[in-house]
């Protein structure tokens, strides 16, 4: 992968203002339900969806990766 293309992830998946401590989908997998979990995930993919300043490619990225993230929850929750 292109430096470029990791530098872009990077923003998707651990964007640096949140880069301190524990991570952010740990720590509210540590303090919130399921259910709590997955209306978070669904208000994100909402609010990426319908962002008025265009749809680039993080955005996407960003909705794809709630998105699979959810699926895992849900995958855990099975077992």
């Amino acid at each position: 992968m292109k430096r470029n293309t990791l530098k872009k992830m990077e923003n998707v998946n651990k964007p640096k203002q949140y880069q301190i401590g524990i991570d952010t989908f740990d720590r509210a997998e540590a303090n919130m339900t399921n259910e709590e979990l997955l209306a978070c995930v669904r208000f994100n993919i909402d609010k990426y969806n319908w962002r008025k300043k265009g749809q680039d490619k993080e955005d996407f990225e960003k909705i794809i990766a709630y998105a699979q993230w959810a699926l895992k929850q849900l995958n855990d929750g099975e077992d």
